[in-house]
């Protein structure tokens, strides 16, 4: 008897379909993730030396969905960070048309509001961009605490990369 055998390209197929739910399952874990609470920060200045040994190491990871596409090369600095200084943050995009729609970002104050701190449809390409805002708009009583900030894509609105800040 003569079994037949499944075709290379049914098989390749049914590859390529569990390699993609394992994507989205990651990327499903990612959003939520990002969508809990402020547990930490990483301590910098530059937003690249740690200082005092104090790194979150949940913070300014790339999503699943974007990696090889995108990456924070600068994470918000300073952190902690006086109310009414301006903190920074570097995002690197890989490629071409990388990030379709360019980025949002956006932080929440410690009663939960959402604040669009930038929005930059130019974000799409291989390049560097540098986001600036102040803490200050992510107060809305309380000025001290932790704060998320979520580094969103524009065009389906999946997180690309969090971290937090302490506003002293």
């Amino acid at each position: 008897m003569i079994r037949p055998r499944p075709a290379p390209l049914f098989i390749a197929l049914i590859a390529l379909v569990a390699a993609g739910c394992d994507q989205l399952d990651a990327q499903a874990e990612f959003r939520a993730a990002a969508a809990r609470a402020p547990e930490g920060i990483t301590r910098t200045q530059d937003g690249v030396t740690v200082e005092g040994g104090e790194q979150d190491n949940d913070d300014w990871r790339t999503a699943p969905l974007f990696s090889g596409r995108a990456a924070i090369t600068r994470w918000v600095y300073p952190n902690p960070a006086p109310l009414n200084q301006a903190v920074s943050l570097q995002l690197r995009v890989f490629g071409f048309d990388a990030i379709p729609g360019g980025v949002r970002l956006v932080g929440y104050t410690e009663s939960g509001r959402r604040v669009v701190l930038e929005d930059d449809p130019t974000a799409v390409s291989d390049g560097f961009y540098d986001y600036t805002f102040f803490p200050a708009e992510l107060v809305d009583g309380t000025a001290s605490g932790l704060r998320r900030v979520i580094l969103f894509d524009r065009f389906r609105s999946e997180p690309i990369s969090y971290g937090d800040i302490r506003i002293e």
